[in-house]
């Protein structure tokens, strides 16, 4: 059969369930470009939306069990993308973000080792008193 066999979509569906590699090379080549194009615009970076578009179609191929078939497959697809989009620019927002960025307070050292001995659950082990725990023996 070749790469691009025409499938009735629930038949590209079930094909693509059943993890045929030729269903998975015509839904790429059928729905690649048209995701791409929709993140670019969100995206602002060529790459990035390349990057996304991989990650949708691993979640398309991961979720496909969950397509009911209550709109197309081209609008599930695209919903998908269109979620995707947003999750990315957070990410990349997470990872921009320096802690330099953030206006703490400096604290002297000492004053940070102070803190630390203090800590509600009591002193850590190697502080402890080892004849403590000998009951006076």
């Amino acid at each position: 059969m070749a790469a691009t066999a025409q499938w009735s979509e629930g038949e590209l569906v079930r094909q693509i369930s059943a993890g045929d590699p030729q269903a998975l090379t015509h839904l790429l080549q059928t729905y690649q470009e048209r995701v791409t194009r929709v993140l670019c615009p969100i995206l602002r970076n060529p790459m990035d939306a390349e990057e996304v578009a991989q990650d949708v179609f691993l979640t398309v191929i991961a979720k496909i069990d969950q397509f009911r078939q209550v709109s197309s497959l081209a609008t599930w697809i695209h919903r998908i993308a269109v979620n995707a989009a947003p999750m990315r620019k957070r990410r990349h927002k997470i990872a921009d973000l320096s802690l330099d960025d953030l206006a703490l307070p400096a604290l002297p050292l000492e004053r940070l080792a102070d803190d630390w001995s203090a800590a509600p659950e009591g002193p850590r082990p190697a502080q402890r008193n080892p004849g403590a725990d000998r009951g006076g023996h």
